[in-house]
């Protein structure tokens, strides 16, 4: 394992990269006076956490790999069915393939290197010079809560499903500190607890955070704030098999927020075929990142202009190819926005293309390269798998199905969980959540359109990853 320095800016921060010997070094006496001077005055301290949420941003992580591409082509969102295909070793889940192993360790190594250096600012920012204690509590409660949120990701792919009995074996490393050791692999539960102290104290910190009066307003759901922490104490809890607290987490979210603090998506903002069109649904955001890159990726990814052709030379397009598939998945249902708006039918390909990150060209629209990481619905999702009671359950759900355009309501309880499924493969289409649904409800047999029925049995343990092998040379 090596220590790097990385910057920020103007900012240098202490950045521990997991790669190839056997422990970290010490730090060098300038790396401290670096250190004193990031945290000498408010306007650095916050340049350095944008730091990490730049970090999140890369391809490697956030921006491409985590949301549209490496966990949404093991889901099976897109279609490939060709050896010589870019993504066909991703659709395939071929973790042994040389591209997918590299993509696997880039995340770890990014995602490491971002706990590295949120662990150097927790560990200064009590210590900061010129800064009121209010927003000392502003930024770690941030901090500590970004923490959780890239631990919590690093177990759901490299630990055990953790209602399993494995989840008592290893499962990752925690760092929740500068240090020359190196952590062994610890139990989920172990993992599973640092991630839930972390959560609990961000809670405290930001419990006068002003995003419980100003909404997505200013920017908030482009930072860590209250909602979008409670909305990740919901995510982990309901991970952890322990629905009380996640149902309780959940509606905590659901109570305090009103109309005007993240509303439901406006249909008159989201028409189809006008530049203005918000195809994210950016009020719903509790918590996104600011991806310069998010319109390139679209076009590199999903434009229409990649054409068959072009598909037969590289397997370019993301796509499942064929009008069939996604019928099936959006049930036919024009009036869902998700498929009407986000999945337009396109003249050069025949079938349909994604257009959920394409660029909205109006003047005065704020929300321009935001990536969704954390949504509203997710959290009446997860109030609806929750509730104790299923027919109350289903009011949570059908919130959301009514927020989508469709106005056939949910009657079934017993259809509860069945269409929380099919939810979640609607809602969460190039940001990467169906692959962790799908792994925490051990569903290994998949909708796909890569195979001649229409499903692809996937073996429970090819739902963790292998570690990556410059970890294990390191040990």
């Amino acid at each position: 394992m090596k220590i790097l320095k990385t910057t920020f800016g103007p900012l240098l921060l202490l950045a521990v990269l997991f790669t190839s010997c056997s422990k970290w070094l010490d730090v060098k006496p300038e790396d401290r006076i670096t250190e004193e001077a990031v945290f000498d005055s408010e306007n650095n301290v916050s340049d350095a956490l944008t730091g990490v949420y730049a970090q999140m941003t890369t391809s490697a992580l956030y921006g491409k790999n985590l949301t549209m591409t490496v966990l949404d082509c093991f889901a099976q969102n897109y279609w490939c069915t060709n050896s010589s295909y870019t993504w066909y070793q991703y659709t395939t889940i071929n973790q042994s393939d040389a591209a997918v192993a590299g993509d696997l360790q880039n995340i770890w190594n990014g995602m490491y290197l971002a706990v590295a250096n949120l662990n150097n600012f927790i560990e200064n920012i009590d210590h900061a010079r010129n800064i009121a204690p209010d927003r000392i509590k502003f930024y770690k409660g941030q901090a500590l809560a970004l923490r959780a949120f890239l631990y919590f990701d690093l177990l759901r792919m490299w630990g055990p499903r953790y209602t399993s009995a494995d989840s008592v074996k290893a499962s990752i490393p925690v760092y929740d500190k500068v240090s020359v050791n190196v952590s062994d692999f610890l139990p989920a539960t172990m993992v599973m607890d640092s991630i839930c102290r972390d959560i609990s104290q961000a809670e405290q910190l930001l419990e006068t955070d002003l995003v419980t009066t100003a909404g997505y307003k200013g920017y908030n759901n482009l930072r860590m704030n209250l909602f979008a922490v409670k909305a990740l104490k919901a995510r982990v809890y309901l991970y952890r098999n322990n629905k009380p607290a996640a149902f309780a987490a959940a509606k905590e979210v659901i109570a305090a927020n009103n109309p005007k603090l993240f509303p439901w998506v406006n249909p008159d903002n989201i028409k189809l075929n006008q530049d203005s069109t918000d195809k994210v649904f950016a009020t719903e955001v509790l918590f996104g990142i600011y991806n310069k890159q998010l319109y390139s990726y679209q076009t590199q990814l999903y434009d229409e202009n990649l054409t068959d052709a072009r598909v037969l030379a590289g397997g370019k397009i993301t796509a499942p190819a064929t009008q069939n598939f996604t019928d099936k998945v959006f049930e036919g249902k024009l009036e869902d926005f998700r498929y009407s708006i986000l999945w337009r039918l396109s003249s050069p390909l025949g079938y349909r293309s994604f257009r959920k990150y394409e660029d909205v060209k109006v003047a005065g629209y704020t929300m321009r390269y935001l990536q969704p990481l954390i949504r509203l619905s997710e959290v009446y999702y997860i109030a609806a798998e929750a509730d104790p009671d299923p027919a109350d359950g289903l009011n949570y759900l059908n919130t959301v199905i009514a927020a989508r355009g469709i106005t056939t309501k949910i009657t079934d309880p017993a259809r509860l969980d069945a269409e929380i499924q099919k939810e979640y493969r609607k809602e969460f289409i190039g940001e990467g959540q169906l692959w962790f649904y799908y792994k925490r409800k051990n569903i290994t047999l998949v909708p796909t359109p890569n195979t001649t029925n229409g499903n692809l049995d996937i073996a429970s343990g090819r739902f963790v990853f292998a570690y990556p092998d410059s970890e294990i040379s390191s040990r």
